[in-house]
């Protein structure tokens, strides 16, 4: 290309002094016609039709011959009854009828950048529809929806990772602040986390990748024993029972006010079982209120009783085990209260 030529396409410009000024001009015409909006018939040709139409184009083949010798990778278009050809540049794209397919240019080659069906398939570093792609999100989507489908039978989605200790996985954003993260995030587990600020994670659950077992590290749940033996006389007052810890995750046990504060809404089981005898019965209280008189020995006989209940509650509620109408007698020792979160 020159001064007197264009510097992408190598039109030729009309001078000013020139003279017959239409020859260039329609010269620019017919190399705009070629590659403007580019079509070639075919890109397999090594050697020129025996009968082209005016207008006809090909991307010359290897092995080039005849009239087409030494023009690999040219364009060759059919114009006033000769061949013309037009060196390709980087990044030029032409559709090829006889394999319903876009090739771009790549300076050495003629890469496909689709299947036949209209799906690219050539190696692109970026693409955004209707939002911008960058280096971290090669594919970016603006979409009110996003549709994969099958092809007559199943369809998978596959998110590839490099090994154990790296991730993989979906993240939910609210504003591009994550709100929940799902899948193998730094090792072979299967997890779920969420947050509520897009800072501060919180586990809901994972799954053991060797045996399939779910944990719910973040689920209330408390277990505990009596401190202590404990008897009282006939009418005595009523006495809350003191408990010793032995599992509290979430550290929802009140120990100064022996009771336990309900972390978060939902239903929740409490099961008690203590060793007594006569006339003694353990209760569970609600914010204060027995709401379940639960254990009761009517027999002269030291005996294990037990119940268990399903309870509502909400955020902030207490729960504590009363010991009342008393004569009656138990053992620290065996003794369990167990408060654990549903679902």
């Amino acid at each position: 290309m020159t001064q007197d030529n264009s510097p992408r396409l190598d039109l030729p410009y009309i001078l000013s002094s020139q003279a017959q000024k239409h020859v260039t001009h329609n010269e620019a015409i017919k190399m705009l016609d070629v590659l403007v909006q580019g079509v070639a018939l075919s890109r397999s040709l090594s050697s020129p039709p025996a009968s082209p139409n005016e207008g006809d184009a090909y991307i010359v083949s290897t092995g080039s011959s005849g009239n087409w010798l030494g023009k690999e990778n040219s364009i060759a278009a059919w114009q006033d009854g000769i061949w013309v050809f037009y060196s390709a540049s980087i990044g030029w794209r032409f559709w090829i009828t006889d394999i319903s397919a876009i090739v771009v240019f790549d300076g050495n080659i003629w890469q496909s950048m689709n299947d036949g069906g209209g799906a690219m398939t050539g190696a692109i570093d970026l693409l955004g529809i209707n939002a911008a792609a960058d280096t971290t999100n090669r594919l970016s989507v603006g979409s009110a929806a996003t549709l994969f489908t099958h092809e007559g039978d199943d369809h998978r989605m596959k998110i590839n990772r490099s090994s154990n200790n790296t991730t993989a996985s979906l993240i939910f954003q609210t504003d591009f602040s994550a709100r929940a993260e799902l899948g193998n995030i730094e090792d072979n587990q299967f997890r779920l986390k969420v947050s509520a600020d897009g800072t501060t994670e919180h586990e809901a659950f994972w799954v053991d990748a060797q045996n399939g077992v779910m944990h719910t590290p973040n689920q209330p749940y408390f277990s505990g024993e009596a401190k202590q033996d404990y008897s009282s006389a006939v009418n005595t007052p009523d006495h809350i029972i003191e408990l010793n810890t032995i599992l509290d995750n979430g550290n929802n046990w009140d120990d100064t006010n022996h009771q336990f504060i309900v972390p978060v809404s939902g239903n929740y089981f409490i099961s008690w079982t203590l060793l007594i005898v006569p006339n003694g019965v353990c209760s569970l209280r609600k914010n204060g209120t027995r709401i379940k008189k639960g254990i009761y020995n009517p027999t002269n006989n030291l005996a294990t009783m037990s119940t268990s209940t399903i309870l509502p509650a909400i955020a902030g509620d207490t729960m504590d085990f009363e010991w009342w109408f008393g004569g009656g007698y138990y053992k620290n020792d065996w003794s369990s209260f167990v408060i654990s979160k549903l679902g």
